[in-house]
């Protein structure tokens, strides 16, 4: 199978529609685009538009991080991701501050290696995602009957 690298590949794509249907204040600020960025290039990267200044979206954009991507890299396949002046990386180098362009204020670039760039089943993190929903709107969840109750987020 021949990879078309000149345009959106399927991980960025899934995590997009993933993350935009829990949370619709996301903004898609490109997957393909930023010339001169290998993984943009690519379209192995996802810039998911969250900005720091808004308290409800630096509370969604770090419960993101902290629930959704950290604890999920294994079924993500992220190579690094970027946050307010933040970067992680899943190996030994860990997360550091500062060293790369931008600061990352208005959105989390989320990087894939070539590889899981082609992934798109991520069901630990659509739990992660629906568990980050209840804790930031209040809604309950019944584990007895598995129903939810959820009010939008709409701060």
């Amino acid at each position: 199978m021949s990879i078309n690298w000149g345009q959106a590949q399927p991980a960025p794509l899934a995590f997009w529609n993933l993350a935009h249907s829990y949370f619709p204040v996301t903004r898609n600020l490109g997957i393909f685009n930023s010339p001169g960025h290998e993984d943009h290039d690519e379209g192995r990267a996802l810039d998911l538009g969250l900005l720091v200044v808004r308290r409800n979206e630096n509370e969604i954009a770090w419960g993101i991080i902290d629930k959704v991507l950290k604890p999920n890299h294994d079924e993500i396949g992220w190579s690094y991701f970027i946050y307010d002046q933040w970067i992680w990386y899943p190996d030994v180098r860990g997360q550091n501050k500062g060293g790369f362009v931008g600061d990352h204020t208005n959105h989390i670039h989320i990087s894939w290696g070539q590889t899981s760039s082609q992934w798109t089943n991520f069901p630990k993190s659509r739990v992660a995602m629906s568990k980050l929903l209840m804790a930031l709107t209040g809604g309950i969840e019944d584990d007895a009957t598995q129903t939810s109750e959820v009010r939008p987020y709409c701060q």
